[in-house]
């Protein structure tokens, strides 16, 4: 189905009178999915009433299907194209990873890669890391950084070690603890 008819179902949808019945919603979101607009399925999703998990999975599903099919086209582009992959190549699919929320899989992608990873991938990493709130990775990335080139020190931060106590916690959860 294309977008323009998914449009057009959405929009019969909002004229019954039930437009309120979970079940057409889902279908409704499931459409979307299957057209690749996650901002249309993720607005229907934002404008329920009753949100369930379960309704998000059509758009988990596509999100998990499009890195597969970014993973599948990269390694398309150097064995069957022969594109010679540069530095731009690997950030995107770092990017592609920041963006579903799949850091870990980001970092273990990073330790396959064919060269030894630069500064440039790391500053991804440490930025992804923020973004997502995620403490490990942060540090781990800043610490590789610095070792690369000692000029990404930032004077302004102050390194605090985490307490003994809670060794992997992330910045949402560790928010409102205090380090005895």
């Amino acid at each position: 189905m294309k977008l323009e008819d998914s449009k057009k179902v959405h929009g019969y949808f909002l004229r019954l009178s039930y437009r309120g019945e979970i079940e057409l919603t889902h279908k409704v979101i499931y459409i979307y999915s299957k057209c690749g607009s996650m901002v249309d399925a993720r607005r229907m999703f934002n404008h329920m009433s009753n949100k369930r998990m379960d309704t998000l999975h059509p758009i988990k599903k596509w999100v998990l299907k499009a890195i597969e099919e970014g993973f599948i086209h990269f390694e398309s582009m150097q064995k069957e194209y022969r594109i010679s992959l540069k530095i731009d190549h690997y950030l995107g699919v770092l990017a592609i990873s920041r963006k579903s929320g799949h850091l870990d899989q980001a970092l273990e992608y990073i330790l396959t890669l064919p060269f030894e990873p630069t500064s440039e991938i790391w500053e991804a990493v440490m930025n992804y890391a923020r973004i997502h709130g995620d403490i490990d990775p942060n540090d781990r990335a800043e610490e590789i950084l610095i070792n690369i080139d000692p000029s990404n020190i930032d004077l302004k931060k102050i390194p605090t070690p985490l307490p003994k106590k809670f060794p992997t916690i992330n910045m949402l959860e560790g928010k409102n603890r205090v380090s005895e």
